[in-house]
């Protein structure tokens, strides 16, 4: 059963480069074509044929939820008043400093990207126009990114037309199943014993089944300052594996 897909994106519209539109969507490639008027149902702030075309500039994904990324994408529209910027590392205290800066759309999806609320979550930041790579290599208000989050850039003119293909950013590296068949004896960290309906995680490269309570357990032995793990590797073949993930599974599967 794949993660279902959910991504916030940063729209920048062609003929005026200093309009820009925050959204998100489970569908980036349609959602783009609504925006554009090609399908109906787009925003009342992208209608405008003045504005037209749109670009998909960049955008995040590996949320776990729909929800998880309406509470990103609100965030990142109201970066002057969202609890997960605090005050003193704000680069924007108002709504009209957030007009025409590509800089500070940057700047914020990197503070919102860092968030301890989103830590827990498998993010990438994709980077699919030339203008949104060079604004985050320039990183203006010089703001750190953490290891866990991953950056892709994928430079693809004109995404959005009926003719593009979509850049790969949907789905997960890490396939899950809920899985009905015996636990490799690989590990101390797995049971050997068969149980119906056994819920985890499988790695891509050996089909090696994680037993969550005694991952969790292993990977925060040697990370005290942390309540819930981040990440950790496959004991079988040492790919990463990401928590979040797992434990989304776990809990809907």
């Amino acid at each position: 059963m794949p993660v279902r897909f959910y991504c916030c994106y940063l729209l920048q519209s062609t003929p005026k480069p200093t309009s820009f539109y925050i959204g998100s969507t489970p569908d980036p490639f349609r959602r783009l074509r609504q925006h554009n008027g090609e399908l109906t149902q787009g925003a009342y702030k992208t209608s405008s044929a003045a504005k037209r075309p749109w670009k998909m500039i960049c955008c995040i994904s590996g949320f776990q939820s729909q929800v998880a990324a309406l509470q990103f994408e609100h965030a990142w529209q109201h970066p002057y008043q969202t609890r997960h910027i605090p005050k003193e590392n704000r680069i924007v205290n108002s709504r009209s400093q957030m007009y025409r800066s590509l800089d500070k759309y940057i700047g914020n999806l990197r503070l919102l990207a860092s968030a301890d609320a989103f830590s827990r979550m498998p993010l990438t930041v994709h980077l699919l126009e030339e203008v949104a790579l060079m604004a985050w290599m320039k990183n203006k208000f010089k703001i750190a990114i953490p290891e866990y989050v991953h950056v892709e850039e994928d430079i693809r003119p004109n995404i959005g037309r009926q003719d593009d293909d979509l850049p790969p950013i949907g789905g997960g590296k890490l396939k899950l199943y809920t899985t009905q068949y015996s636990v490799s004896k690989l590990s101390e960290l797995y049971c050997n014993y068969k149980k119906e309906d056994q819920q985890g995680a499988v790695c891509p490269s050996c089909h090696f089944e994680v037993d969550l309570t005694k991952f969790a357990s292993t990977l925060l032995e040697n990370c005290q300052d942390q309540v819930i793990p981040r990440s950790g590797s496959c004991p079988s073949c040492q790919k990463p594996i990401e928590w979040s993930v797992i434990a989304h599974f776990a809990k809907v599967s």
